[in-house]
């Protein structure tokens, strides 16, 4: 509300390049829609890099509720939150149901997912959402990543119920807008595959069901916008931008500085090679991860968020707030004070940083991205330790555990 009732608050925030990025401005949707009610190809300049689904979607808004926009915003967070709690639930019903039917070894029993253990992890995950500094900023900054994360909230629901004609068409969408999502088709596949009964046959046909689904869809909303925009210029302003990174306006992420700096007849080069980034891991962690493919679907947000070109605090807000999810994990991660001190470290100095290079000009842009390198080196920090403690409990689930003298559980090393 605070940001309700001080328009100016919500437009200083608006400006922060942690919060807006070319893609997720709420400044920039608002010209787009404008250049296209004046009857205007918004796609012909270098305003507006959203998808046409985007701009249908703020042209109603501003439409219909222009007078009610923050509260659009805080009402598409609050469903949001509600959302990521009923998926944390379901979640944690049927792992607690699956470890029940595993052979566990007695030195292991305690490490079982028990619900009086974790009963309190969806109103904690609703709760951290809603009021995580990034999600709050985000949204009294008015960042379209608000409407992308109630998407990927929805897929993430529709896929632990087991609706998989609702996710895949829901995917479609997020890949049609934010182009990188499409390699979840991965771990949807995979959860399909897992929770479609014994019959191999029957299983392989809904994944197919699945995938086609997610293919005509995602056609079906090609041609769609390819009707509504007239031309087929918005395919180089929406998935050329987020390919090819031609606007170097500084983020959080790790494209703008050296692409900045780069030489020109390096960059295709080196563009390939950052990009790939997002897209490389998919197989090696489905193959690792298989028996939980919704984990998959958790590190590979986390992923596309490390290395996309245009991040911004509201996905950062996303992952974290899923991470309650995986509390029993905790125990086994090494990492957890330094991750802490680092990102909460980042996130004071970088607007402080950001002043002394623009408005002081007592730094310059290697103090910006210095402060934006050590943040995303502190996600992959918290990324990798996540991971090694997954593996960690799988073995001890599997082989057994070992006490110390003390009675406390004596940790192995991974080499």
């Amino acid at each position: 509300m605070l940001f309700q009732i001080s328009p100016a608050l919500s437009d200083t925030f608006g400006y922060r390049v942690e919060i807006s990025t070319p893609i997720t401005s709420w400044k920039k949707a608002v010209e787009g829609v404008n250049l296209w009610r004046q009857g205007t190809n918004p796609y012909d300049s270098d305003i507006f890099h959203e998808s046409p689904l985007g701009l249908i979607t703020y042209d109603y808004l501003l439409s219909h509720f222009p007078d009610w926009l923050p509260l659009v915003f805080a009402i598409c967070d609050l469903l949001t939150a509600t959302v990521l709690a009923f998926v944390a639930e379901q979640y944690l019903y049927k792992s607690i149901e699956m470890e029940k039917k595993q052979k566990v070894p007695e030195s292991a029993s305690s490490l079982v997912l028990k619900w009086s253990d974790v009963n309190w992890v969806p109103l904690f995950v609703a709760i951290l959402y809603l009021m995580s500094p990034f999600s709050v900023l985000s949204c009294g900054g008015r960042s379209t990543v608000t409407f992308q994360n109630c998407l990927i909230a929805h897929f993430m629901l529709f896929t632990i119920l087991g609706c998989w004609t609702f996710a895949s068409i829901i995917l479609a969408m997020l890949s049609c807008h934010t182009l990188y999502h499409v390699t979840l088709i991965v771990p949807l596949a995979m959860y399909i595959y897992q929770t479609s009964g014994n019959n191999k046959t029957w299983k392989i046909i809904k994944v197919w069901t699945s995938v086609s689904t997610f293919a005509v869809a995602a056609a079906t909303l090609i041609m769609i916008f390819r009707k509504v925009t007239g031309s087929w210029q918005f395919l180089w302003s929406t998935y050329g931008c987020i390919l090819s990174v031609p606007d170097l306006t500084p983020n959080i992420g790790l494209f703008w500085y050296f692409f900045t700096e780069m030489f020109e007849h390096f960059r295709i080069f080196f563009l390939c090679t950052f990009q790939l980034n997002v897209f490389i891991y998919t197989i090696p962690l489905a193959v690792r991860l298989r028996k939980d493919p919704f984990f998959f679907l958790f590190i590979h947000l986390f992923i596309i968020t490390i290395f996309k070109s245009y991040p911004c605090i509201g996905d950062v807000a996303f992952y974290l707030a899923l991470l309650p999810i995986w509390s029993h994990l905790f125990y086994f991660m090494k990492q957890k004070f330094i991750v802490c001190c680092v990102m909460a470290s980042c996130t004071l100095l970088a607007p402080t940083l950001w002043h002394l290079w623009i408005y002081s000009g007592s730094a310059n842009s290697n103090f910006y991205f210095a402060i934006t390198l050590v943040f995303n080196t502190g996600q992959v920090f918290l990324l990798t330790d996540i991971l090694s403690a997954y593996v960690k409990r799988e073995y001890y689930l599997e082989k057994g555990v070992k006490y110390n003298e003390d009675g406390t559980l004596e940790l192995m090393r991974l080499q």
